[in-house]
């Protein structure tokens, strides 16, 4: 048998996706409003991706190393956990 590659299908009616992205946007409203987020949460978090992490990550070791201080940073894969 062949194999065939394929693009990831979206299943679902607009009206739920609709429903999903406006109950995201109050929820995400209501944690940032009552603080149950803490300052340095990246994940789902808007205007907080990756890029910003990382960025904020090389400049934490670019102050130690010009310290003359060691950097411990750790990462947890939740996905393979």
């Amino acid at each position: 048998m062949r194999s065939r590659r394929s693009a990831g299908l979206a299943v679902g009616t607009m009206p739920a996706k609709l429903f999903k992205l406006l109950l995201e946007e109050r929820v995400s409203d209501r944690a940032e409003a009552s603080g149950i987020r803490i300052g340095g949460q990246f994940g789902f978090r808007r205007q907080c991706g990756t890029a910003h992490a990382a960025l904020v990550l090389r400049t934490l070791q670019d102050q130690q190393r010009a310290q003359g201080q060691q950097l411990w940073a750790c990462s947890v894969d939740f996905f393979k956990a």
